[in-house]
C-alpha cells in the first residue's frame, strides 16, 4: 500500500497532467515537507523534477532552474537521471532565449542518455535539438536531428507519441526555409496525421498553423483558408481551456489560503481559551470569538476581492488593447484593399476580433460576478423586473416581443446583481426564438415562510432533456444554439450570482415548447446588518 508521500506525489502528477498547476504545487510541497520531516531523501529528485517542469510551464524560469540544479546533486552515479536533467535545463534556457547554454546542455544530455540507451528520451531530445537549430537558423542541422528522432519512432524502437509529430513539423519548417516546398508539405501533413491518430487536437493546432502558412505563402488561397478555419477553431478551444485553467488555478489558491487561515485562527482561539479562566471569562470568550470570526472573514473576503478584481482589470486592459489594434488595422486594410479574396480574409480577421472582445467581456463579467457582498437590502422584485425590461427596450421592440409581468415579491439581495440575473434570462428568451415567431415572456413570482420564488417562462426553441444539466457550464454552447450569437457565459454568470445571493436556479424545458427558469432565494425577514 502506498505511503502518504507517494499519495501526495501521485496526486500531484495527476493534477500537473491536467494543468491544475496550483493544486499540483501544493501536493508536491506537502510531499517535500514530509520528506524533510521523515528524512526520506530518496524521493526528493522526483519532486524536484516535477516542480521544475511546473515552474517552466508557468514561465517562472529561475525557480525552474533552481529545482533542476538541485535535482542534479542527487545524480552522481545515475546516467539516466543526469541525461533527463540536462535536457530539462536546456529546455528552460531555450525558453529564456539563452542559446549559448542550450546546445551544451543538450549535448551533455545526449551523451548520458546514449550510455544507458534510453531511446525514448533520446527521440524527444532530438526533436528538441531540431527546434533549437531552427531558432538558431542552422536548417541542415535541424533536418538532421528531426530525421534522427523520426527514425527512432519509425524503426519501432520507440512507441509513437506527440514528439514524432513535432519532429515532422520542425523538419517541415527547416525544409521550407531551404526552399524544398514539396518535402516540407509532406512533413506537415505527416505531423497532422500523427496528431489525429493520437486524438490530440490541442497539439494538432501547430500542424494546422504550418499548413495554413505554407499554402498562404504558395498563393493557394482556398487551401490556406480551409486550414486557417481549422487552426482558428482549435486555437480558440486551446485559449478557452487555458483561460479556464487560469481561473481554476486562482480558485484553488484562494481555497487553500482560506483553509490555512481558518486552521490558524482555530488554533489561536483554542490557545486563548486555555489561557483564560473558564468560570470568569466564558461569556467574554464567546463574544470575542464571534467578533474575531466576523472580522477575519471580512478581511479575508476583501483580500480575495482585491486580488481577483486586480486580475480582472489587468486582463481587461492587457487583452483588449491588442484586440482593438487587430480590429482597427483590419478596418484600415479593408479601405485600402481592392482584391475581393483578400477582403474576405480581412473580414474574417475583423469578425474574429469582435467575437474575442465579446468573449473577454463575458468572461470578465463571470469572473467578477458576486464579488461585493455589501448593499444587500430588501428590494421589490417588480422594480428590478421593470429596470431590466427598460434596459432591454430596444431589443424587445426590435423583436416585437410581449412581456407579461405578474406581482413579484420582495427579496433580500443586491439590486445590481439581481438586475443582471433578470436581464440575462430575458435577453436569452428574446434571443433563442424560432425564425419569424413573436416572443412571449411571462415573469411571475411567489413567496412562503422559507423562500422567495421567481419564474421566467418563454416560448422559444427549448432545450433537449439531455442538455439541461449542461447549460450552466461556462462556454457551453449546445448544438441547437449554434445558429444564435453568444459566448456561452451568460447562464454560467446567472448561476454564479444566484448562488452567491444564497439561492438556487433550475430549468424545465422541452424542445420546441420553450423554457422556464425557476429561481429561489431564502426569505429573510430582517436585514442581517440590523441584527449585527
Amino acid at each position: 500500500m502506498p505511503g502518504t508521500i507517494d499519495i501526495f506525489i501521485e496526486k500531484g502528477k495527476e493534477q500537473a497532467a491536467a494543468r491544475e498547476n496550483a493544486a499540483a504545487l501544493e501536493q508536491f510541497y506537502a510531499a517535500k515537507a514530509l520528506i524533510n520531516a521523515e528524512n526520506r531523501r530518496e524521493k526528493l529528485p522526483i519532486i524536484l523534477n516535477n516542480l521544475g517542469i511546473i515552474y517552466h510551464d508557468l514561465k517562472q524560469f529561475q525557480q525552474s532552474l533552481d529545482c533542476f540544479e538541485e535535482c542534479m546533486t542527487f545524480y552522481e552515479q545515475d546516467e539516466r537521471g543526469k541525461g533527463l536533467t540536462y535536457r530539462n535545463l536546456g529546455c528552460v534556457y531555450h525558453s529564456k532565449g539563452d542559446f549559448e547554454k542550450v546546445e551544451s546542455l543538450y549535448t551533455k544530455a545526449e551523451e548520458h542518455l546514449a550510455v544507458v540507451k534510453d531511446l525514448r528520451v533520446l527521440a524527444v531530445l532530438y526533436a528538441d535539438f531540431s527546434r533549437f537549430h531552427i531558432d538558431k537558423g542552422t536548417f541542415d542541422e535541424a533536418i538532421s536531428y528531426a530525421d534522427r528522432s523520426i527514425h527512432l519512432y519509425e524503426s519501432k524502437a520507440v512507441e509513437i507519441n506527440k514528439f514524432m509529430g513535432f519532429a515532422h513539423i520542425f523538419k517541415g519548417r527547416a525544409l521550407k526555409e531551404k526552399g524544398s516546398c514539396t518535402p516540407a508539405l509532406a512533413a506537415f501533413k505527416q505531423a497532422l496525421s500523427i496528431f489525429e491518430d493520437l486524438a490530440m487536437p490541442h497539439v494538432a493546432v501547430d500542424a494546422y498553423e504550418q499548413l495554413y502558412l505554407f499554402h498562404k505563402e504558395q498563393g493557394d488561397k482556398e487551401k490556406a483558408f480551409d486550414y486557417l478555419e481549422k487552426f482558428h477553431e482549435l486555437k480558440t478551444n486551446k485559449l478557452t481551456a487555458e483561460h479556464n485553467l487560469t481561473l481554476s488555478d486562482m480558485e484553488v489558491r484562494y481555497q487553500l489560503r482560506a483553509e490555512k487561515e481558518k486552521t490558524q485562527l482555530q488554533q489561536k482561539y483554542i490557545d486563548l481559551q486555555l489561557q483564560m479562566n473558564e468560570e470568569l471569562k466564558a461569556n467574554n470568550n464567546r463574544l470575542e470569538l464571534e467578533v474575531r470570526k466576523r472580522k477575519a472573514k471580512e478581511s479575508e473576503l476583501q483580500d480575495l476581492n482585491k486580488e481577483l478584481e486586480f486580475f480582472a482589470s489587468t486582463a481587461s486592459h492587457d487583452m483588449r488593447a491588442p484586440l482593438r489594434g487587430i480590429v482597427s488595422y483590419s478596418q484600415i486594410l479593408k479601405r485600402k484593399i481592392k482584391d475581393d479574396d483578400l477582403l474576405e480574409f480581412v473580414d474574417y480577421i475583423e469578425n474574429s476580433g469582435h467575437k474575442m472582445s465579446r468573449l473577454l467581456s463575458d468572461l470578465l463579467n463571470y469572473a467578477k460576478a458576486g464579488l461585493d457582498p455589501k448593499d444587500f437590502k430588501h428590494i421589490e422584485g417588480d422594480a428590478v423586473a421593470a429596470m431590466a425590461i427598460s434596459n432591454l427596450r430596444a431589443q424587445i421592440q426590435e423583436r416585437d416581443a410581449q412581456i407579461n409581468v405578474g406581482d413579484l415579491p420582495s427579496v433580500f439581495a443586491n439590486t445590481s446583481y439581481l438586475l443582471q440575473v433578470f436581464q440575462n434570462l430575458i435577453s436569452n428568451a428574446l434571443k433563442y426564438q424560432p425564425q419569424g415567431q413573436k416572443a412571449v415572456i411571462d415573469i411571475s413570482g411567489s413567496s412562503d415562510e422559507k423562500s422567495v420564488h421567481f419564474q421566467i417562462q418563454d416560448n422559444g426553441i427549448g432545450i433537449a432533456s439531455g442538455d439541461l444539466d449542461l447549460i450552466f457550464e461556462p462556454f457551453r454552447r449546445l448544438e441547437s444554439a449554434h445558429i444564435y450569437e453568444g459566448s456561452g457565459i451568460g447562464l454560467a454568470t446567472v448561476k454564479k450570482i444566484v448562488e452567491r445571493l444564497g439561492g438556487t436556479i433550475r430549468v424545465c424545458s422541452e424542445v420546441g415548447k420553450g423554457s422556464c427558469f425557476s429561481i429561489s432565494f431564502p426569505n429573510i425577514k430582517q436585514d442581517i446588518y440590523e441584527i449585527a
